[in-house]
């Protein structure tokens, strides 16, 4: 007994030990946040790199353990304060490996424009950069490389993994139905190489967004859009050398000596700067920003999936039906909340879970709240279905939209277990359908031509909620969706997008909409706040799963680290397809699009 008691007192004192160390970090960290000192003619510097998220936690406890992340938000908001802020007198912009997609680099060359209205000025600098980088740097009054860097502008290309042969040999059959004959996400799975369809849709979205590219550069280096095109075809330029000798760029210097230069150019004393990390604990409404009416805005960031959504920086973002239905709802029901904007960035995913979210904007708007979809590099399939029946839809040029479609099915890997592994499963079933989803074979005729009756009862559902919110025929919207994939620009051309911008622009409709003062500040209000470590703790009883999902998040992530990207996004969209395995139907786009 007496040894007992003492295990008892030493579990009790080690757990108090752990609570007190983690409450010190926590009480620790909320002091180290102080408000910075602006002092006069401070450069803001902010940093462009890795794939930016749209809205991170501000969660100190969590920032201990996960790091400081910069986020879309972050950047906007502080280029928008730095705009009003008197002791900032320009902006350094610091790009390294970018991986955002061209929507959010046209949110941050929409911010940037706005900023040099005030007569500010922007310098982006850069030790290498490829046409990511570049789309970013445009932004700038000036742009200069590292003089070893390089410029490795050479257009754009999209690749497209087939895995039909692989599945062939390791016996996996491929058994899917579709509706759309430009739903091509199954033939990554059930072909050798591209259709005329799936060929003719990717070529049309890729001359988009690379004549929006060409005609942003042509722009801000003042050049024609024909010269331009010459240039890149002339690309890459492995010496910055020669992209400073054709106009690309303004000049090969070292971060010092570009220092040095706006130092110079602004007539400064001295080069001071202020850090973007700094500058994101000034508040907004210091600087008379953010004192009006509150709006709420929702990021609904990823695959879309039934149940809650994952916003952990330690795994894969989701969006949950749960999560995101609630925080429509609690803005709806909030009085203070004058509008919604709906910030979307996903391919699809649960055609169950997108209607869930679509039916709750339908209900805010029927509550008289306005609503208004604002599309980030891509909002199609399930991510166009959770946005269509918005007031009104934003989107960037380049934003990948439509994808109007619906697929399902399941791989047999019968004869993966048979003829490799030496393994048989046998089934006894009651009900004539029991293992209609069974992994251990074929659909039968009648099975599919039942799988496929769902495809378009669900098609004619999608295709008419579409008519319904965008007010057209729904001949029109079949037209237009089949599954194929849109430019945003394009979108607006056909009917499926109201307005080209950004966050900004979303803003202004918002106020429209809600008919608020056309110059008034409003209070942006993020309706779920992302999860902190608080929320973490609150959800501990979940704590194994979420452990296992970060598992698998790494392991996925240190495999696709090893492969091509083709192959990449090829396994990334088998992966979204295993999480909903229990719907084995998918309101997903064809492919996850990288342009490089």
């Amino acid at each position: 007994m007496r040894h007992r008691g003492k295990i008892i007192l030493a579990i009790i004192l080690g757990s108090t030990l752990v609570v007190g160390f983690f409450a010190f970090l926590l009480i620790a960290s909320l002091f180290s946040k102080t408000t910075p000192t602006v002092v006069a003619n401070s450069i803001l510097e902010l940093k462009l790199e890795g794939d930016m998220p749209e809205s991170v936690s501000d969660d100190p406890f969590l920032k201990l353990f996960a790091g400081q992340q910069s986020s879309l938000r972050n950047v906007l908001e502080n280029i928008q304060k730095a705009k009003a802020d008197k002791n900032i007198k320009g902006i350094l912009l610091l790009i390294n490996n970018a991986g955002l997609g061209q929507g959010r680099i046209q949110d941050i060359r929409d911010a940037i424009a706005d900023f040099k209205e005030s007569g500010k000025p922007v310098y982006a600098y850069m030790e290498q950069g490829g046409d990511r980088e570049y789309a970013l740097a445009i932004a700038a009054d000036k742009i200069y490389v590292a003089p070893a860097g390089a410029l490795l502008v050479r257009g754009f290309a999209a690749h497209a993994t087939f895995m039909r042969g692989f599945f062939d040999k390791i016996k996996v059959e491929p058994n899917f139905a579709r509706h759309g004959k430009y739903k091509s996400a199954v033939e990554r799975y059930t072909r050798s190489e591209m259709s005329p369809e799936d060929k003719e849709a990717l070529n049309a979205l890729l001359d988009d967004i690379y004549n929006d590219y060409v005609e942003n550069i042509a722009k801000a280096r003042k050049k024609d859009v024909e010269q331009i095109k010459k240039l890149i075809d002339e690309g890459p330029y492995n010496m910055p050398k020669q992209a400073k000798e054709v106009g690309l760029i303004d000049d090969t210097l070292y971060l010092d000596e570009v220092k040095d230069k706006i130092k110079e150019d602004l007539k400064l004393n001295d080069y001071k700067a202020i850090s973007g990390g700094k500058y994101n604990n000034i508040s907004p409404t210091e600087l008379g920003i953010g004192k009006g009416e509150k709006i709420a805005i929702i990021y609904a960031s990823g695959p879309i999936i039934s149940g809650k959504s994952n916003s952990s920086p330690f795994a894969d973002e989701t969006i949950g039906s749960d999560t995101i239905a609630a925080a429509i709802k609690a803005a709806r029901e909030d009085n203070s909340i004058k509008a919604i904007i709906l910030r979307v960035n996903s391919p699809g995913g649960s055609p169950l879970a997108s209607d869930i979210i679509w039916r709750e904007i339908l209900l805010a708007k029927k509550a008289k709240k306005p609503v208004i979809a604002c599309m980030s590099d891509v909002a199609a399939s399930g991510g166009y279905y959770i946005s269509m029946g918005a007031d009104k839809i934003v989107a960037q040029p380049s934003t990948i939209t439509g994808s109007i479609g619906i697929f399902g099915g399941k791989f047999n890997i019968n004869g993966l277990y048979k003829d490799y592994l030496g393994m048989n499963t046998e089934a006894i079933t009651r009900g004539k359908n029991a293992d209609f989803y069974s992994e251990y074979k074929n659909f039968s005729e009648e099975e599919l031509t039942k799988l496929q009756k769902y495809m378009d009862e669900f098609y004619i559902d999608f295709t008419s909620k579409a008519a319904q919110g965008r007010n057209m025929k729904v001949e029109a919207i079949d037209n237009i969706g089949q599954g194929r994939v849109w430019s945003g620009v394009r979108g607006k051309e056909i009917g499926l997008v109201d307005e080209l911008g950004g966050l900004q622009k979303s803003i202004q409709v918002a106020k429209e909409l809600a008919q608020l003062p056309a110059n008034s500040s409003p209070q942006l209000v993020e309706f779920p706040k992302v999860s902190g470590f608080a929320a973490m703790l609150a959800d501990l009883e979940e704590g194994a799963a979420i452990s296992q999902e970060i598992k698998q998040s790494q392991m996925r992530h240190a495999i696709e680290n090893e492969m091509p990207t083709e192959m990449k996004e090829t396994f990334r969209a088998l992966s979204i397809i295993k999480t909903m395995e229990k719907e084995h139907v998918f309101a997903l786009m064809p492919y996850q699009i990288t342009i490089k």
